[in-house]
């Protein structure tokens, strides 16, 4: 009995002794904290700008002639992108049924100006306008005097952009007596009849009244260089004695201008025109054309766009808004090419 009491105390001691040698257990431990990180800010976008609607404006002149494309080139080149051109011209300069179509087109289409130069019935064009106007679209005309448009209502209109035709015609004529003596005799080249060649013959006769110089014929020549070259060989040929030719516009002058170089005159007659076109600058400074009264229509273009968008923009323009025009003669056809640049 002593001896199996002697062995348990024995295990006893030993288990106690094993418990002493175990290994400690381990601290408890924390994980170790992540080092807060915050994801990248996103960059900051902006939605892509929104183009400004064009405005899309109709321009009807009554030829496609030099002297509109002129005036077109101004108006590309004013409008500053934000407007979209139509250009469209009648068949001819007397076809007014044609030009009213176009308009009533673009009436239709509701686009946001009309521009229009007609040499037809300008009382025709009030109707379109008005109904122009009912319709939210503003309705201009271009290379109009003032008193041409007596027969529109000036509520069916914003403006008029172009300059005074017999008050153009009246400034060559005074040219001529400053410049080319006070007497001669003249034959006239007159465009399609209509305002601009009533007027243009009335303020030149205006200006040459009383006076020495003659105006022994005027003859029809359509506002074409080729029918100005051939009405001016028959009225050189009938009126040996003629020393100036005024054409109506630059187109009928330059014709002329080779039919009195054609017959060797050109010494004796001198030619001048109304316009101020490339081709006429260009035969001035080579010494042919003697004159042009300059009616700048790259900047009767400029103004007229100029004028539309600021109306559209909310500004306002005068309803009668004309030009300055003078005369171009080989004093000043160097400054004068510039606008061609």
């Amino acid at each position: 009995m002593k001896n199996l009491f002697k062995m348990l105390v024995v295990f006893v001691i030993v288990g106690m002794l094993m418990s002493a040698c175990a290994s400690p257990a381990a601290a408890p431990t924390t994980a170790p904290a992540a080092a807060a990180t915050s994801a990248p800010a996103a960059e900051a976008t902006s939605a892509p700008a929104v183009e400004a609607k064009k405005l899309v404006v109709g321009i009807s002149p009554p030829a496609d002639s030099e002297f509109y494309q002129l005036i077109k080139k101004g108006i590309e080149q004013c409008s500053d992108g934000k407007a979209e051109i139509l250009w469209q011209t009648p068949a001819s300069h007397q076809a007014v049924e044609d030009q009213q179509k176009i308009l009533e087109a673009w009436v239709n289409q509701k686009v946001d100006a009309i521009g229009v130069t007609t040499v037809g019935d300008v009382g025709a064009m009030d109707d379109l306008f008005k109904r122009g106007t009912e319709a939210g679209i503003k309705m201009y005309f271009m290379n109009m005097a003032e008193f041409q448009l007596e027969p529109v209502n000036k509520e069916h209109f914003v403006s008029s952009v172009g300059y005074n035709n017999y008050g153009a015609a009246k400034i060559l004529g005074e040219w001529v007596l400053e410049t080319l003596g006070n007497e001669g005799k003249v034959a006239v080249l007159l465009g399609t009849p209509g305002v601009h060649a009533n007027d243009r013959l009335k303020g030149f006769e205006d200006a040459l009244a009383g006076s020495g110089w003659e105006i022994v014929v005027t003859q029809q020549a359509d506002w074409a260089r080729d029918k100005g070259q051939s009405v001016a060989e028959t009225i050189l040929q009938a009126n040996p004695d003629i020393t100036l030719i005024y054409g109506q516009n630059d187109e009928m002058a330059l014709g002329a201008y080779q039919a009195v170089s054609d017959r060797g005159m050109a010494d004796k007659v001198k030619v001048v025109g109304l316009d101020g076109v490339k081709a006429a600058l260009e035969s001035i400074k080579a010494g042919e054309l003697t004159g042009t009264m300059n009616v700048v229509p790259k900047q009767m273009g400029c103004q007229l766009i100029t004028d539309i968008i600021a109306v559209a923009e909310g500004g306002s323009v005068p309803q009668i808004d004309d030009i300055d025009v003078h005369v171009t003669d080989a004093s000043n056809v160097d400054e004068d090419m510039k606008a061609f640049e």
